[in-house]
């Protein structure tokens, strides 16, 4: 049996276009009871919006979507998805027993429900590491102390490289912090495969047959 049986869990991200937590989404679906999925639209996407999606029993029985101008200044974008992320997570009738922050904004939202009781754990699962991240002395700062929070506070830190602890190492930054890999929906690379084959095995059967009548 899964460990994800019978637990709610959420899983809040930023996305340009697909992301890291879409193949989490797809193998926690299939196994836990709930699965809340908050996903915020980077502001330079072709479409810059927030979708909140709810999984039970592995159906889909909620999705909202709500659409935002990415010429609004990031900060306030950032502060937007902070907001959604605690509105959308707090209305879950059932206290979620893990929280998945993808970087350290949605970690972070994940410590004040944690706090508010509304969820059990908290990870932040991070993607990379930049030391300057924003041209912006001020924003680089607010990164980097957020960064330094996620990791000292949540329950774990997920990181796709071992790098990433050794980078904060060296900022004075340290928790409990193991490698977790960006994962891959592997039955639907399969069956992508399965039916570039198929297509290929018919495009070699009509050209036999054509070869055959022209002789």
């Amino acid at each position: 049996m899964s460990e994800l049986a019978g637990k709610t869990l959420a899983i809040a991200t930023h996305v340009y276009g697909s992301g890291p937590a879409d193949a989490l989404e797809v193998y926690a679906r299939e196994r836990a009871d709930t699965v809340l999925v908050l996903r915020h639209a980077f502001s330079y996407a072709s479409r810059v919006d927030s979708v909140v999606r709810r999984w039970e029993g592995g159906e889909l029985v909620h999705e909202r979507r709500v659409d935002w101008h990415g010429r609004v200044p990031e900060p306030i974008t950032w502060t937007k998805d902070f907001f959604l992320d605690l509105v959308w997570a707090g209305r879950q009738p059932s206290k979620l027993d893990l929280f998945v922050g993808i970087d350290s904004l949605n970690a972070a939202a994940g410590l004040v429900l944690r706090r508010a009781g509304k969820a059990r754990r908290v990870v932040f699962w991070t993607i990379d590491f930049v030391p300057e991240r924003f041209p912006s002395r001020l924003l680089n700062d607010v990164y980097h102390r957020f960064d330094r929070l996620c990791v000292r506070r949540c329950d774990e830190t997920w990181n796709v490289s071992s790098r990433i602890e050794a980078a904060r190492r060296e900022r004075g930054v340290f928790g409990r912090q193991r490698v977790v890999p960006i994962g891959a929906y592997v039955r639907a690379i399969c069956s992508k495969n399965a039916d570039a084959r198929i297509d290929s095995t018919s495009r070699s059967r009509r050209r036999r047959a054509n070869s055959s009548r022209l002789a």
